[in-house]
């Protein structure tokens, strides 16, 4: 079978990064330890589980070489990742790229816990949480995050009153980071956020001195990341982006991450913006990141076959979803996975890696076992493979289409706005065309805060995963435990 290398697809698109779940990374990792029993690995995989490796050149089915990989549900003792995480430590640093979340998410959620009385207390334990994530993400990372205290902490009931606080809580961890540092061992993205446009601009004046070399030195950091409404309002995004470049804080900051987010409109958006971004930096690259193909899996869901169609009476400009098959009667079954039965007759893709699975593959358990679902650990982690290619194979066809200006697949407001965006960057009074343009902006835009079009829910700050469809003969997946919902945090 001939690998499909979506590296090289990849063009000047912005940079989608699967946030790999730890489920993902611990199968993976086991796996090369030799720890899976033989018997239970899928005759149809050529190279066993090393054929779901994207991270690995050599032997996956299809190679990916970016990623994303989290310290919030990562060992962070060293010793124990490198065992554990193998997949994620052992990888050839040469041929791929990481880039590691300090787990602020974690923290706005309360998973990962601050003394807030004692935060800055010098020598509490809270230090000990910051020296551990700070080494892991040297250890691990080739980018990372500094630890921030993302600004929707305060709707989260953990201790974090205002967005004030955020920012102080942050600059503290900045200057920890600052002060503890090795220059070089990872670079480091300054993280921005704010709940509008006057929060957004005190929290880049605060942190913008960390990016900078005059004061820093080498240990000033090298890139940017983009949370709270900095990566959701495209009105706060362009003022902000503008407002980098014309204040030279573009000038040897080669990353800027947007996190979170899964919408492939947005996919499509940041490639415009990165397009312009490079014309000021030409080694500045531009990323985005989502949980979606492993989140989905815990929710029972498989993607099935991407759509773009603007034209019929429901447009669809994305992938789509369902409820993957799981039952007791396809228990040793030797038919493909994707093969339609009377109690599962979806449309799934016949990507690189399902063309491997046979049903038996998924669908372990028999009548025999007491257990509700026929799916054991590992069904979840071979699904998540084949809805990571899946993911990543739809972002690249968006943006393949938008640039073929196909308006029957793509809304005609994304073209509209990579069409602004190249107006944008040429102007000479750009900030009038962002307001000029609100309207556009706000259309695009799911931010939900003071100032900002309220279009979502809470949950987009986590991942906006489609509910799934009612079909008949098809119900929703009833997980035994809660042992995977705990790992996708």
């Amino acid at each position: 079978m001939e690998q499909i290398n979506l590296t090289n697809r990849n063009e000047d698109y912005a940079v989608f990064l699967p946030a790999i779940s730890g489920i993902y990374a611990k199968f993976m990792s086991d796996y090369q330890a030799n720890k899976l029993p033989p018997e239970r690995i899928p005759q149809g995989l050529p190279n066993g589980l090393d054929s779901l490796k994207f991270l690995n050149e050599n032997d996956g089915l299809f190679t990916y070489k970016w990623g994303l990989y989290s310290a919030g549900h990562a060992e962070l003792d060293i010793n124990n990742s490198n065992e554990r995480e193998a997949y994620i430590q052992k990888r050839d640093k040469s041929k791929n790229i990481i880039l590691g979340d300090s787990g602020g998410f974690q923290v706005a959620k309360g998973i990962l816990k601050f003394d807030w009385d004692n935060f800055y207390t010098p020598g509490h334990k809270n230090d000990e949480v910051r020296m551990k994530i700070l080494k892991w993400l040297e250890h691990t990372s080739d980018w990372s995050m500094i630890l921030d205290v993302p600004s929707f902490s305060v709707t989260l009931n953990i201790g974090v009153n205002t967005i004030t606080d955020c920012l102080k809580y942050t600059v503290y961890n900045n200057e920890f980071f600052m002060k503890h540092r090795t220059p070089g061992a990872t670079k480091f993205l300054n993280v921005l956020q704010g709940n509008d446009i006057p929060s957004a601009d005190d929290w880049y004046e605060a942190v913008k001195p960390f990016s900078d070399k005059s004061l820093y030195g080498d240990k000033a950091f090298e890139g940017w990341a983009m949370g709270g409404e900095n990566m959701r309002w495209w009105k706060l995004i362009c003022y902000r982006l503008i407002k980098m470049r014309d204040e030279g804080m573009l000038d040897g900051k080669d990353w800027i991450h947007f996190l979170g987010t899964s919408a492939l409109t947005a996919a499509v958006q940041l490639t415009a913006l990165k397009r312009e971004l490079v014309k000021v930096n030409p080694n500045l690259e531009v990323s985005f990141d989502c949980a979606s193909p492993f989140v989905s899996v815990a929710k029972g869901q498989i993607y099935t076959k991407n759509e773009f169609d603007q034209i019929k009476k429901n447009p669809r400009f994305g992938y789509n979803m369902d409820v993957a098959k799981d039952h007791k009667d396809y228990a040793h079954g030797t038919d493909p996975y994707i093969s339609k039965k009377e109690l599962w007759n979806l449309d799934v893709h016949n990507s690189p890696v399902m063309q491997c699975f046979k049903e038996g593959d998924i669908c372990v358990k028999g009548h025999d076992m007491e257990s509700k679902s026929s799916w054991d650990s590992l069904s979840y982690v071979l699904i998540m493979a084949h809805n990571v290619y899946q993911h990543i194979d739809a972002v690249q066809e968006a943006n393949r289409l938008c640039d073929t200006r196909d308006f029957d697949k793509v809304p005609s407001k994304t073209i509209e706005f990579c069409d602004f965006v190249k107006e944008l960057f040429a102007s000479e009074k750009p900030m009038q065309m962002i307001d000029d343009n609100s309207g556009l902006l706000n259309k695009l835009s799911t931010a939900k805060f003071t100032g900002a079009p309220r279009t979502s829910t809470l949950e987009h700050l986590v991942e906006d995963v489609p509910d799934m469809m009612k079909l008949p003969k098809t119900e929703k997946k009833e997980f035994e435990n809660n042992t995977f919902g705990s790992l996708f945090e």
